[in-house]
């Protein structure tokens, strides 16, 4: 690269010459609510130390999900929701609600497999007894959970083992409850490369109607580059169905567990994660939320048993930093460079910076004085001019000219 290089304004250049929708390629306004989090135990772990501004409720102890709170026909054990509404909503944070998993007495199935699920939870439920819950729970919570997300990885045998006709009867029959509620709707939000597969299937089955929020989960178990083209061909389908100008959140994702690629260390993991929140931010996801805070082997940025914040959970703080009330791209690659220009609010510009090959270095631009690491320090750049560039990004700020 040379001194000053600048950058283009063009789309961004995937893996293998691919290239981005043109709407995710201008330049994309970063607010708070981009960053969102899991929490497993709150009550029992404490807040997280991290910052950001929306709360997905999955995955939560006590359980708070369908098939805790409505254990039989007409009871309702409300007291672990009821208590993790309030304090999360104490934080400042905006909740999404993910309904599932389905009661035994609810199944039409109670006795069939459910892979890892308990019999009878992943397959369709009493339509009657669906309609009874998403009305009470809409009802009760009306004006404090203000999103709701209609079924967490459908494409899983452990969470869904029904039809795409029956999941979109039950979207039909919900949709018109949660907005009378005042709610907004996410889709079902299937998960990994194959998620668009499933996702054409829904739709064709006629689940366009009946959402206001296109909802995926970006497993990739790859480089955080192969979002990229997971991106496109969600936009591609949503567009031939005619719902491509809604927003687009990736309601759940990491790197996986520690056998997934980039998850053998924490500076691995702390790579994967800053370079996956650039690329969402640049592809244009509206809400990108982080699994999970203190989840053991499956994206940990906390260690609840030693109370310690990892390396991962100090990258995550500083791409909040980084990014939140900026602007970013469009971002460019060359070879195995990746660039992504970003504009503070105070006009000042800084460019995220991050090599998929060998560590190498670049020279820095004319007028940037300094970079600032993921780990949280921030380095003058030499007389020399060099700037080493490896897997985990680096922030080269211009500095004010004296």
């Amino acid at each position: 690269m040379r001194p000053g290089l600048r950058f283009l304004a063009v789309s961004l250049v995937l893996l293998a010459g691919l290239r981005m929708q043109p709407a995710a390629a201008e330049r994309v306004r970063v607010t708070p609510t981009f960053f969102g989090m899991h929490v497993e135990q709150q009550f029992y772990v404490g807040w997280p130390a991290a910052k950001f501004s929306t709360q997905r409720a999955w995955g939560v102890y006590p359980a708070i999900t369908w098939d805790a709170v409505n254990p039989a026909p007409g009871t309702f054990a409300w007291a672990p929701l009821d208590r993790f509404v309030t304090d999360s909503l104490s934080r400042g944070v905006e909740l999404v609600y993910v309904f599932g998993p389905v009661p035994l007495w609810a199944s039409s199935r109670p006795t069939a497999a459910c892979g890892e699920a308990p019999r009878g939870s992943c397959h369709a439920p009493d339509l009657s007894a669906w309609t009874e819950f998403v009305t009470q729970v809409t009802k009760r919570y009306k004006g404090r959970i203000k999103y709701w997300e209609l079924w967490n990885e459908p494409d899983a045998k452990n969470f869904w083992g029904g039809t795409h006709p029956e999941l979109v009867e039950m979207a039909r029959r919900a949709y018109p409850i949660i907005k009378a509620a005042g709610g907004i709707v996410l889709s079902p939000s299937p998960q990994g490369k194959m998620g668009p597969a499933w996702m054409e299937g829904y739709l064709a089955a006629g689940g366009a109607p009946f959402a206001d929020i296109n909802a995926f989960h970006a497993y990739l178990y790859d480089a955080p580059e192969a979002l990229l083209p997971l991106v496109a061909a969600y936009r591609s389908l949503f567009a031939r169905y005619e719902i491509g100008q809604r927003p687009l959140w990736d309601t759940e994702h990491s790197w996986g567990e520690p056998d997934s690629p980039f998850g053998g260390d924490v500076d691995q993991q702390s790579a994967w994660l800053a370079r996956f929140q650039i690329l969402s931010v640049a592809t244009g996801i509206d809400r990108s939320i982080w699994y999970g805070w203190h989840h053991d082997g499956w994206g940990t940025l906390f260690r609840k048993k030693t109370r310690t914040l990892l390396k991962t959970g100090v990258a995550y703080n500083q791409l909040y930093d980084w990014l939140v009330n900026t602007s970013l791209g469009p971002c460019r690659q060359t070879g195995s460079l990746y660039e992504c220009p970003i504009v503070r609010e105070d006009g000042s510009e800084a460019r995220a910076v991050w090599s998929t090959g060998a560590e190498t270095s670049i020279p820095a631009p004319a007028g940037y004085g300094r970079y600032r690491t993921i780990e949280g320090q921030t380095v003058v750049v030499p007389k020399d001019g060099s700037v080493p560039v490896g897997m985990k990004p680096v922030l080269l700020e211009a500095t004010p000219v004296n």
